[in-house]
């Protein structure tokens, strides 16, 4: 059960990043664009500099745009797992409390109930 969440977590890891990575890319890519433009108009030298460093210049705003959005997103992606996780361990706690199991938030120990009853009961609570 664990590994076909982490597999699906991975797979929408996967997906969100190719999408941003792309969206940075452009990003990137119109702010080297605009920037090649103004330096054409404002630095005379410019106009006389090398297609490999004109090249240089687009594909480092290409990839700085990508590398930045993606790991913006890591961070976003992170903090939603972090609040989906802890909004599982509330619920357990919530539902074993009801059922009359107390728990030990602090010291992951249970109180009341064997080890073997808890896990029977988030057995049940993942079906």
């Amino acid at each position: 059960m664990a590994r076909s969440r982490e597999s699906e977590n991975t797979k929408t890891l996967s997906k969100e990043l190719l999408l941003t990575s792309f969206t940075g890319a452009i990003k990137g890519g119109l702010i080297g664009l605009t920037g090649s433009v103004m330096l054409r108009y404002m630095w005379p030298t410019w106009k006389n500099l090398r297609i490999p460093i004109k090249c240089f210049w687009h594909v480092s705003w290409v990839s700085m745009g990508a590398v930045f959005w993606a790991d913006r997103h890591l961070v976003v992606f992170s903090d939603r797992m972090l609040l989906e996780q802890q909004e599982k361990k509330r619920k357990l706690l919530n539902d074993a409390a009801e059922n009359g199991i107390f728990i030990d938030y602090n010291d992951k120990t249970v109180l009341t109930v064997s080890q073997l009853e808890l896990i029977k009961l988030v057995e049940n609570l993942e079906k």
